[in-house]
């Protein structure tokens, strides 16, 4: 591939100069709109997905495809701090309006549970706009010192590090690989068998001793309901305590907390 060129997601070899050609499904749209029809199930997001898949850049190896979350905060957030700058009024319609559209855009992929780069972006194109506006505007105009703007950059720095590792593995429990997955009876019989003497003999046996057998089959009982409650049937594994499955991960997490939008 040329630096222009790509795979689109049906297999087939295009173009970056042809991104506006081949387009039947907006121009059945655009039909059906000017018509006054019904667009039929599902076109819009047929029409959602071959944008995204259009959007690329030109690159070495073929052209690489842009996420479409991450343009609305690169270009929408400098636009609208300048608009709002301009009079009093403007930036209380932009500081509360904005507000309201990152929550319903939230409940917007939270309902339909997408992964999105949208927060992200937002948050990180904020920061550094702000240390933007601070070395174009504040520092020229204020009585900033250079160690001032030194221990401003290096807390930005630090930011980004910590970003960086919050990004990685959040503690994933490791799958058994293969085919020799443990199972739920597995895991079952061998709590319930043990050893052959003392109270486990005795257990299986049928014979008291010292009044205990009842207590220790219930004992039994407790940790075969505790196997089956920390039993994750899609990674096949018994979970520790405060662990749990990630469905935005596919993964079971060992301390299983949320995912923050930023």
């Amino acid at each position: 591939l040329c630096c222009c060129e790509y795979v689109d997601r049906r297999g087939e070899r295009n173009h970056l100069a042809a991104c506006c050609c081949d387009c039947e499904e907006l121009d059945e749209g655009c039909d059906r709109w000017l018509s006054c029809r019904s667009l039929p199930p599902g076109a819009l997001e047929r029409i959602a997905d071959t944008v995204a898949d259009r959007c690329r850049v030109p690159w070495f190896a073929g052209a690489v495809k842009i996420n479409v979350s991450l343009v609305p905060p690169l270009l929408l957030l400098p636009v609208f701090l300048h608009v709002a700058a301009l009079h009093f009024l403007l930036g209380l319609v932009v500081l509360t309006s904005l507000p309201a559209v990152v929550l319903w855009y939230y409940y917007l992929t939270h309902r339909r549970k997408e992964r999105t780069l949208f927060f992200l972006s937002l948050g990180l194109f904020s920061l550094g706009y702000m240390y933007y506006v601070f070395l174009q505007e504040v520092v020229p105009r204020g009585r900033v010192g250079y160690s001032q703007v030194a221990l401003l950059t290096c807390g930005l720095i630090l930011m980004l590090a910590a970003l960086s590792r919050a990004k990685k593995d959040p503690g994933y429990l490791p799958i058994s690989a293969g085919d020799s997955k443990p199972s739920l009876q597995a895991f079952s019989s061998k709590n319930v068998r043990g050893s052959s003497n003392g109270l486990h003999g005795a257990a299986a046996s049928g014979h008291s001793v010292n009044g205990e057998t009842e207590g220790y089959s219930r004992v039994l009982t407790e940790e075969r309901e505790g196997v089956k409650r920390d039993w994750c049937a899609k990674c096949q594994l018994v979970r520790p305590a405060r662990a749990g499955h990630c469905r935005l991960c596919g993964r079971c997490v060992r301390r299983l907390d949320h995912h923050c939008v930023w």
